[in-house]
């Protein structure tokens, strides 16, 4: 069966019965055209869905599960897989969890320790917790050298960004808690904070101007505002009348719906272009784009019906160097990316990541539409080693983790001027993580052919072992996304030498639990692996003999749809399945 459920999905916003029974009619007719990617990336032959064998009772389902589908909004206990022998499996993943949240024990550093507390002072050496350094500021600017390490103060919160230096360790010291990062600059609870909008009763807005905002945050995760992000065209335009500009009195319909205006500066007609005002510089441009925040609560004063209000603003938590290490540290509410960084190799261990994501990276030139991102943790170009291991990450707009290839075809970009160079990326290893509520909790692309003309755009070495994947495409996000996968890995090549994925537990996904377009001969090796989804979800997207195909989860007491794909198509030999 080819891509049509993604494709469906996006057809179905109104979720009609009349639609969901002709679309599936089409599909038993084999009228409607399969998708060599859910992507649309490759552009080889694709297949009908009569071609590719789709049964009258694999389209059933699939429309079924469309029609459904407006039952799993925010509510993570409306799964339709009844629980049985994942019991042991989800117990397991939470003591693992746990184990990650209470680990202790701290990396030495070879070179001077440095000390950062709450109770600390800038002015002090840093050298001892009696004496040590209190910001963000602080660390930053400091000049630390290869094998030191700076140590925060355990149970503490930093707000702000954290610039590493090459070879230096940053970690915990203490007691209690991991020390929180956060890209939130305050917290928003407290009752001279907000107002209301004038002619307004129930529309709130903040006491300052802020950057655009992804999502926010109440009570430690206890709820979540939803963000309306309009196109801008010379303006922000209605999301309801096509063609009009934003009356924020009118487009906020519902109860904890936001908006963010940030758009007091704009690059080349908009707020945010790709390649102007990004979120990764160290200081480069002095201003924010920043703007007037809105939020809808019907309850009353937002400041006084939440004890916790955290914004996750557009920028990256922590801005990664050269064989830099974080451990044991908690980095939550960034409207961007928890880690990124490029053309550098780091290591990032026992991690808390969450809360990621949701503001736009750029507004498109031709219809305005915020293109938004944020993934947990990113390691782009060459490198020679990267690994996200023993971390719990979770609530990811995009991806929990991913590496790419950032090259394009200059038949893509139009860049006349290109000249062939080389992506290589080695050593990478995801291990023993615990992702949950992830869009994608591993997300990998390279785009072009190794050694296609275009240099050498390839990985070597690469692990992705012992993990637990649970709840794919279930998180705060989930209305204003595809449905994903676990393992994404979409319809491009992704060139690679010795990749597996080995050992790991796929728990449900509202897209497929993995999915490649990766000619066999760059497929990964799969092994150990133990796959669970709804019945008649996807099980994998996954190419054979020229086609991207998608395979359907059927493993009950009637019918093992499922056994013959894990051993046939992904090679997984030792790999299991549950019943449902």
């Amino acid at each position: 069966m080819s891509i049509v459920y993604t494709k469906l999905w996006r057809c179905m916003q109104g979720r009609r019965l009349a639609i969901c029974v002709l679309l599936c009619a089409a599909l038993i007719a084999g009228a409607l055209p399969g998708y060599a990617s859910a992507q649309g990336e490759l552009s080889e032959e694709t297949a009908t869905a009569g071609e590719l064998g789709l049964t009258r009772e694999d389209a059933v389902a699939a429309a079924v599960r469309l029609y459904n589908s407006e039952m799993l909004e925010y509510d993570y206990t409306l799964v339709t897989r009844e629980p049985n022998e994942e019991n042991a499996l989800l117990a397991a993943a939470e003591a693992r969890k746990q184990a990650i949240l209470s680990h202790t024990e701290e990396p030495a550093c070879e070179g001077t320790a440095y000390y950062v507390s709450g109770n600390g002072n800038d002015e002090n050496d840093g050298l001892t917790p009696g004496t040590a350094w209190a910001s963000l500021d602080k660390v930053n600017a400091a000049g630390l050298s290869r094998g030191d390490g700076v140590y925060f103060e355990r149970g503490g919160t930093w707000r702000g960004q954290l610039w590493a230096q090459d070879g230096v360790i940053y970690a915990a010291y203490g007691e209690g808690p991991k020390p929180n990062i956060f890209a939130s600059p305050e917290n928003g609870a407290g009752s001279d904070k907000w107002s209301l909008l004038d002619g307004t009763d129930n529309i709130w807005v903040y006491h300052r101007d802020m950057m655009d905002c992804g999502i926010l945050v109440f009570d430690d995760g206890e709820s979540w505002g939803k963000k309306v992000a309009p196109v801008y065209l010379d303006g922000y335009r209605s999301t309801m009348d096509e063609g009009q500009p934003f009356d924020v009195r009118s487009e906020l319909t519902e109860d904890l719906m936001f908006f963010s205006q940030a758009d007091s500066i704009l690059y080349d007609g908009a707020p945010f272009r790709y390649t102007v005002m990004d979120n990764d510089d160290r200081g480069e441009y002095p201003e924010e784009v920043v703007g007037p925040l809105y939020l809808r609560c019907d309850e009353g004063d937002p400041g006084e019906v939440f004890n916790s209000i955290e914004f996750a603003v557009r920028q990256n938590i922590v801005l990664p160097a050269d064989d830099a290490v974080f451990c044991n540290l908690c980095l939550k509410y960034t409207g961007a990316h928890g880690i990124y960084g490029g053309e550098m190799g780091y290591d990032v261990s026992f991690c808390e990541i969450g809360w990621i994501g949701g503001s736009p990276q750029y507004y498109r030139y031709d219809d305005g539409q915020p293109v938004l991102f944020g993934n947990g943790v990113e390691c782009d170009g060459s490198y020679d080693h990267y690994s996200v291991t023993d971390c719990y990450i979770y609530q990811c707009y995009d991806a929990g983790v991913s590496n790419q290839d950032p090259t394009e075809s200059p038949e893509v970009t139009g860049d006349v001027n290109f000249e062939p160079y080389d992506v290589i990326q080695r050593n990478i290893t995801y291990a023993r993580n615990v992702f949950a509520y992830d869009s994608m909790p591993v997300e990998i692309f390279f785009a072009l052919e190794d050694d296609a003309g275009y240099g050498r755009h390839r990985m070597e070495n690469v692990l992705i072992e012992g993990n637990y994947f649970l709840y794919t495409g279930y998180g705060w996000y989930m209305e204003k996304k595809d449905p994903g996968a676990a393992y994404q890995g979409y319809g491009y090549p992704n060139a690679a030498e010795n990749f597996r994925i080995v050992d790991n537990v796929f728990y449900l996904s509202t897209g497929a639990l993995l999915q490649t377009g990766a000619p066999e001969k760059w497929q990964p090796e799969l092994d150990g692996n133990t796959y669970v989804q709804n019945d008649g979800g996807v099980l994998v997207v996954w190419r054979l003999k020229g086609y991207q195909m998608q395979y359907l989860y059927y493993y009950n007491a009637g019918r093992d749809a499922v056994t013959h794909v894990i051993r046939d198509v992904l090679g997984d030999e030792n790999g299991t399945a549950l019943k449902n």
